[in-house]
Formats: structure tokens, C-alpha cells, sequence
């Protein structure tokens, strides 16, 4: 069965807000017509001659929806408009608003009347300036004609650019047995299980505590397996696709036919509304930092007395919180027989002195016993010394990107025609103390050794630089704005600047505020440092 347009099928609360850029007189036909086609792909038009009369300037009401938009659409016709030169302008407001949204990061579909014969020289210079910019220009002969094509682009620019699909597919296929025992032959620590769901049964939101590498992620996945509960890994998630994710999770929807949101609103209304409907049921979140917007949806969606939903989550803070009702689960080292069991499990021969040295020496952590196995007691940093060039190569596109990145994206990055993906398989093969498989892709065994990388990585300036231009090129191509910014920022790479506006808005429409922050400080002093004022009220 063929799917269906997304742009169709969006709920009240995921609607696009689209900016309608022009001169007003001149273009109102142009602009009824835009505004009709914005409203056919559901969404919302933003045209300033219906806002009504506001106690502001009108330099700053425009600015500021334009500021709140998630498109502009710009039509050009013959006028430059009206520059307000007694308010200190030199630009008119058609400009003053194309530049605001390129300086923001917002997608811009520009349509020019073909008839230039008395278009004003400052408008053809700015059309000219346009053209020459990359962005893609759309010509028309009459305003007839702009109503569908507006529509279609609208469509395709949502579609490709505001559902996520991408990271949405590879979560809703990211199995929960895949995690479930990683190389290193961790164990079913069984009745640790059995106790965790005891814990669940006695409170509605259970967090469970550990150390880095203290066997999280792996036991919260074997838990989902044995249970059939929803399981959701989201280190890399932003609250918007966090949303959309448990929203198809909770409605039984697969990565196939999910439903996609245009709007961090949409996703979370969609959530809540299935999370409410939902009955008993118990979701778990893996490393996520945005548990407080989960849980507070999931409270004024199911805040009936007979709502049975549950959440378990995991933290590496071991502090109660008072901000949040909830118990919370202290998950413990492994003990020394657990730790004769995982050497049993990788076909090693031991003795009970054997077994007693490496839980002194590890502390019980799982993590830290998996990496004595496999890696024969080599730390990170001998390891990393003694690969070869090819192996280093991948290991610092893993480690700098801190994402999972698939066979394609490896070999995009190695952009080497004789390097195909067996070479790659058997360049994973060789670094097992490193990289793991996640069946959607290769990511760096725990986030502890990723940071330990990165730092090795990074010891050689030249190497950080490379690797982090060429992989922040490489995300920005794939749409991941802000993963682009926070890679390049990191190595302090001179591009980042380049993607900060645009950063801004992506982490924005996401409800990414933990992303969100940083680069709206970063944006703060950038405009201190301009005394930029315009930046300065509207960021």
C-alpha cells in the first residue's frame, strides 16, 4: 500500500509557521495565492498585513514573526520597498527580512516574476545576490501559478527537512536484543532483573542509578526482551524525535509506516494523546537527557488515578531529586562469582585467584571487565597506539562524531573507491575493544572510552581538524545541523561559527534545549562582540 503524504495527516498542533516575504501592494495577489498554498499542505501562513495594529515598531513585529517562523517563502516582482531611513535603516524591509532569515538558519523558497523589464536595479541586485548564494530561485509567469508551486515545494521542503525520518526509522528498528549481551560475554544478570521489576511494581516512575559502564543500557534491554516492554535508546535523540518515537512505540506503528511530525509540538501532542490511551503499559528510556519532558507529559496525559503506565529510565546521577516523584534503583558492581560467570561465558580459563584480581581490579564494573577480556589488559591508549592507519581512521570518525554512523556513512567519509565494505567489516573486526555493532550501524563501545578516544585523537592537532571538517561537511550534507555544530565547536574548527544561526534553529524546532543553550550563549556574545542589537533582542 502506498503511503500516505505526510503533510496530510498532521494533527491541529503540528503546523509549520510560514513567513510570506514581499512587497505588500504590489504582490497581493501574489501573496493571497501563497498564502493559499501554504494552507493546502496544512500549514500555517504568516503575512504581515493581517496582523492588525500593534504599540510596536513595525520593523520589530515582523522580526519577530519571522523569528518565530520555520519558513520563508520570498516573492520578488518589480519594487525594492520602502526603506525607513528616518529609523536609521539603509535597506528596505523585503531585505532586511531575507537577511534576517539566512542570518537564522531559516529554509527560504525565493519565486521571482520572469518579467524583469521594470524590476527596480536594487531588487535585481538582491535577486542577482540570490541566485549567486546557492539558494535555488523559482521563476512565474502570473500569480496563478505560484499557489501549486509554493504547495509542492512546501511539501517537498517538509518532507525532506522537518520529519526526521531518518533517525525516526533507525530508533523504531534499533532492536532491544541487539544490546541485550554485547561482545565481551556480559551475562543475564537475572536476579537483578527479577528485583528491578519488582521496583516497578511499587512506583509509577523508577530510575535506575549506575556508574558509567556499570551495565545499564545492557540490563534495561535484557529487561524489555524477557517482557516485551518499550524500549527506547536515547543518547541521541532529541526531545522532538524522542516524542515521535514512543508516540508510534505506544500505537504499535513500525519504522515502515510510521507517522511523522512536522513540529516538536506535534510530536509531543501525538505522544501524550497515545501515552493517555495507552493503558497498562510500562516505556524505558535508555540515557536520555530529557527524562523531565517525558515524565511531565506523561503526568498531565495519564494523571487519571487508574492510569497504569510506567517509566523506567537511566541516570548516572545517584542523588534523589526532589523536583521528580519517583523511587530509584541503585544498580550495583558485579559480584565475584557474576565475575566468574562472564570469564565462563568467554571461554576463559580461570582460577578462583584469577577471578578475585579481576574484580579488585575492575571494581565489578562490567565495562571495565569486558575491556580486560577483550583487550587482554591493554588500556584504550595501547590499543589506539597499536592500530593501523585504516583502523584509525574509522575509530576517529566514531569517536568525534559521537553517533552511530552506517556502512555508507563510513565509506562516504573514507571516500576511497578501493575501499568497499568488506574492508570495513574487517577493520571492525580487528578493533573489538572498540567498536560495536547496534544492527543499524558502528558506534563506540561506551561513551567513557569515546571520551578517551577523543582525547588521544585530539593530543594531534592536524587529526582533530581533519577529521572534524570533514565529518561536520558530512553531517550538514545529511541535514544534522547541530551534530555538525557541536563536532566542529568542539575541535574548534573554524567553520563552526559558519553553522551557528542555523544550529540555533534546528536545536529550536526540535525542543532541543540542552542543545540549545550553548549555542544561544555562543550567539549572545557574538552579538555583544558586534553590539549587535537586532541579534541581541531577537535570539
Amino acid at each position: 500500500m502506498a503511503k500516505s503524504d505526510p503533510s496530510q495527516v498532521l494533527a491541529p498542533s503540528d503546523k509549520l509557521s510560514i513567513f510570506v516575504s514581499s512587497t505588500i501592494g504590489e504582490c497581493a495577489e501574489e501573496r493571497k495565492r501563497a498564502a493559499a498554498g501554504i494552507r493546502g499542505t496544512n500549514h500555517e501562513p504568516v503575512v504581515f498585513e493581517k496582523l492588525g495594529a500593534r504599540p510596536y515598531h513595525p520593523r520589530d513585529v515582523y522580526l519577530s514573526r519571522l523569528r518565530q517562523s520555520h519558513i520563508a517563502v520570498a516573492i520578488y516582482k518589480d519594487q525594492y520597498g520602502y526603506i525607513d531611513s528616518t529609523g536609521g535603516m539603509t535597506i528596505s524591509g523585503l531585505e532586511d527580512e531575507y537577511r534576517h532569515a539566512r542570518s537564522w538558519g531559516l529554509p527560504i523558497l525565493v519565486y521571482v516574476q520572469k518579467d524583469s523589464t521594470n524590476r527596480t536595479l536594487r531588487l535585481q541586485a538582491l535577486v542577482t545576490e540570490i541566485m549567486a548564494s546557492g539558494i535555488t530561485v523559482a521563476f512565474y509567469e502570473n500569480p496563478a501559478e505560484l499557489e501549486m508551486q509554493i504547495k509542492d515545494d512546501v511539501t517537498a521542503l517538509t518532507t525532506q527537512r522537518f520529519f526526521d525520518a531518518d533517525a525516526l526509522s533507525i530508533a523504531l528498528r534499533e532492536k532491544s536484543e541487539v544490546l541485550s549481551a554485547p561482545p565481551g560475554g556480559l551475562i543475564l544478570r537475572a536476579d537483578v532483573i527479577e528485583s528491578l521489576n519488582e521496583a516497578m511494581t511499587k512506583s509509577k516512575v523508577v530510575r535506575l542509578a549506575g556508574e558509567a559502564g556499570s551495565g545499564k543500557t545492557t540490563l534495561l534491554s535484557q529487561l524489555a526482551q524477557a517482557h516485551g516492554y518499550k524500549l527506547v535508546y536515547g543518547s541521541r535523540l532529541s526531545p522532538k524525535e524522542l516524542f515521535a518515537v514512543l508516540a508510534n512505540q505506544l500505537r504499535g506503528i513500525t519504522a515502515d509506516s510510521a507517522q511523522q511530525f512536522a513540529t516538536f509540538e506535534g510530536a509531543k501532542h501525538a505522544f501524550a494523546s497515545a501515552w493517555a490511551e495507552a493503558g497498562e503499559i510500562t516505556v524505558i528510556i535508555d540515557d536520555s537527557p530529557y527524562i523531565d519532558d517525558i515524565a511531565d507529559a506523561m503526568r498531565s496525559a495519564g494523571s487519571a488515578p487508574d492510569h497504569r503506565g510506567r517509566l523506567l529510565y537511566s541516570s548516572r546521577d545517584l542523588t534523589a531529586l526532589d523536583s521528580r516523584p519517583e523511587s530509584i534503583f541503585h544498580l550495583e558492581p558485579m559480584r565475584p562469582e557474576q565475575v566468574g560467570t562472564m570469564l565462563n561465558a568467554a571461554q576463559r580459563e580461570h582460577t578462583l585467584e584469577d577471578v578475585m584480581r579481576l574484580w579488585r581490579s575492575t571494581g565489578g564494573n562490567p565495562l571495565r571487565i569486558r575491556q580486560e577480556l577483550v583487550s587482554s589488559g591493554r588500556s584504550t591508549k595501547q590499543v589506539w597506539e597499536e592500530l593501523g592507519p585504516s583502523q584509525r581512521e574509522l575509530i576517529t570518525y566514531l569517536s568525534v562524531s559521537n553517533a552511530v554512523l552506517n556502512v555508507d556513512d563510513l565509506l562516504s567519509l573514507r571516500d576511497d573507491p578501493a575501499y568497499g565494505s568488506e574492508n570495513l567489516f574487517a577493520d571492525v573486526d580487528l578493533v573489538p575493544e572498540l567498536v560495536v555493532g547496534t544492527g543499524m550501524g558502528f558506534k563506540i563501545v561506551h561513551e567513557a572510552i569515546r571520551e578517551e578516544l577523543w582525547k588521544l585523537i585530539a593530543s594531534k592537532p592536524e587529526r582533530i581538524q581533519f577529521a572534524a571538517g570533514r565529518l561536520g561537511k558530512f553531517l550538514e550534507s545529511e541535514g544534522r545541523v547541530v551534530e555538525a555544530y557541536f563536532v566542529l565547536a568542539k575541535a574548534g574548527h573554524k567553520n563552526a561559527g559558519r553553522l551557528l544561526h542555523v544550529a540555533a534553529f534546528e536545536a529550536a524546532r526540535s525542543g532541543d534545549w540542552k542543545s540549545s543553550l550553548p549555542i544561544q550563549e555562543e550567539l549572545l556574545k557574538n552579538a555583544e562582540r558586534r553590539k549587535d542589537n537586532d541579534d541581541i533582542i531577537h535570539t
